[in-house]
């Protein structure tokens, strides 16, 4: 229910007082309502909390819990060997996440009532992440192309990143609204967190 249904039928109640609603009505207090319209926006600090928060619970499904089910079931026997490399490259993307937060600042408004967020952000930062990331390995000499895996490998590590990246897709799309915006945002970040982990896996060799 919106604020603003929720004003109206309060009002009705004010003027047509029934014996169920005359609590209701003796406690309505316009002033106490017209905070419900001004949407919450944390601090820095909260931001970076809720941020690392995130990310690591990401981190811990995909790269831990969902990662070793698939190897250990032999979907995708091997995943987990290069878990040096994923945590070095994660810890590397969550410092650098959060030193941008508290350089930029970004302003985050949380609607505290009856929240309708458009969808529009999180699908642009998923079909950003998820589409570099998909391009990068079919493409990357150093990386196994899609195009080669056989099917359950391919499929158990396709699902592995929907997951990873629109997980990641739901934060982003809080720090930026515009689709185009948030495309090279998704982007951005897979592409960094990819790169973190080729130069830790390759080239120092995690």
């Amino acid at each position: 229910m919106s604020v603003a249904a929720l004003r109206s039928r309060q009002r009705r109640r004010l003027e047509n007082p029934t014996a169920s609603s005359t609590v209701a009505a003796l406690h309505y207090d316009p002033e106490r309502l017209a905070h419900l319209d001004t949407p919450f926006v944390p601090t820095v600090r909260q931001v970076m909390t809720a941020t690392s928060a995130w990310m690591v619970g990401v981190f811990a499904l995909v790269y831990g819990l969902l990662t070793w089910v698939v190897s250990a079931t032999g979907l995708y026997p091997g995943l987990t060997a290069g878990w040096q490399a994923d945590i070095a490259a994660f810890g590397a993307m969550l410092v650098l996440v959060l030193g941008l937060v508290a350089v930029l600042r970004p302003r985050i408004e949380v609607p505290r009532f009856a929240p309708v967020q458009s969808r529009d952000p999180v699908r642009w930062a998923f079909l950003g992440g998820f589409g570099s990331w998909a391009i990068a390995h079919s493409t990357l000499p150093m990386l196994w192309p899609l195009q080669d895996m056989p099917g359950e490998q391919l499929a158990a590590f396709v699902a592995l990143n929907v997951v990873e990246h629109a997980l990641f897709g739901m934060m982003l799309a809080s720090f930026i609204k515009s689709r185009r915006a948030a495309l090279a945002l998704g982007a951005g970040f897979a592409m960094t967190f990819l790169t973190l982990w080729l130069v830790l896996r390759v080239v120092v060799g995690l």
